[in-house]
């Protein structure tokens, strides 16, 4: 399964759904066409679907050749399977991920919201993410809500790299008495000590 998305040239909704589905019909039309190369004598495999339509998209950054990260976007999705929706998506950014702070996945999805579903501007959104910073640095927020979580996978012998939440669980365990193991869980917070 993939993904494939096109960008039209028109904002009218009833075009765009009309051109998705013209669109999706020739491809698969020509299928049939394509498979005929490899010696199969009709496409019993390949096919596109019509799904949804999204008002904007974000590519996360890739690499120095300016290749889009795959399995990194946002979307804000205005149309699906024949019903109109209002909602925004989200894949492999921390809004989605289980190792990322609760104010991490809140700073986020605010970010994609203003840029993609209310079209704000750089100086808005700035203004924004320097405001969380500023609360972030007076402690507005909870220990809770900005670590994040870990989890040790293996025992710690088995571990090749010592990672940093490897070592802070065993300081821990040595130190304050914890009792870290294999499958534990844990809130890490960076700091700094002057």
């Amino acid at each position: 399964t993939d993904s494939l998305y096109v960008q039209m040239k028109t904002d009218n909704l009833n075009e765009i759904i009309d051109s998705g589905k013209l669109l999706t019909r020739k491809i698969n039309e020509s299928f049939d066409k394509f498979v005929l190369q490899f010696g199969c004598e009709k496409n019993n495999y390949l096919e596109i679907q019509f799904e949804k339509i999204n008002k904007k998209m974000f590519f996360g950054a890739g690499d120095e050749e300016g290749k889009a990260a795959k399995k990194r976007y946002a979307y804000f999705e205005i149309w699906r399977e024949g019903k109109e929706v209002n909602k925004m998506g989200y894949v492999g950014f921390e809004v989605r991920r289980s190792d990322a702070a609760k104010v991490t996945t809140i700073i986020t999805q605010r970010v994609f919201e203003m840029l993609l579903k209310e079209g704000k501007g750089k100086e808005e959104v700035m203004g924004y993410v320097n405001e969380e910073i500023r609360k972030i640095k007076s402690n507005h927020y909870s220990y809770e809500e900005i670590a994040f979580p870990k989890s040790l996978t293996d025992d710690f012998e088995n571990y090749k790299v010592q990672t940093f939440h490897v070592k802070a669980a065993q300081w821990s365990n040595k130190h304050l008495g914890t009792s870290f193991k294999k499958g534990s869980k844990m809130k890490v917070l960076y700091g700094h000590i002057e």
